[in-house]
């Protein structure tokens, strides 16, 4: 009787799949992701709603980062705990 794949174990096979059909290494592949995280990549359209599709998430939803932007108070707070 064969062993079945673990359902993690066919999802890691695939993903290294699809990294190799592409041309990339484990490490370019992290960099890019990383670049992106940091704004230094502009990602195409196709690509931010794989990553949304991957996080599970409405594509719109990838957008909504005005609560990551400090508010007034809050940076003068921080200027203010700075300078003392």
């Amino acid at each position: 009787m064969t062993k079945r794949a673990k359902p993690e174990e066919l999802l890691g096979k695939r993903r290294r799949e699809l990294r190799k059909k592409k041309g990339l290494t484990q490490e370019e592949l992290y960099k890019y992701l990383g670049s992106i995280e940091r704004g230094l990549e502009n990602p195409s359209f196709r690509h931010l709603s794989r990553i949304a599709r991957a996080l599970g998430v409405e594509l719109s939803e990838l957008f909504q980062f005005h609560h990551l932007e400090p508010s007034r108070g809050r940076l003068l707070r921080e200027i203010n705990q700075t300078l003392s």
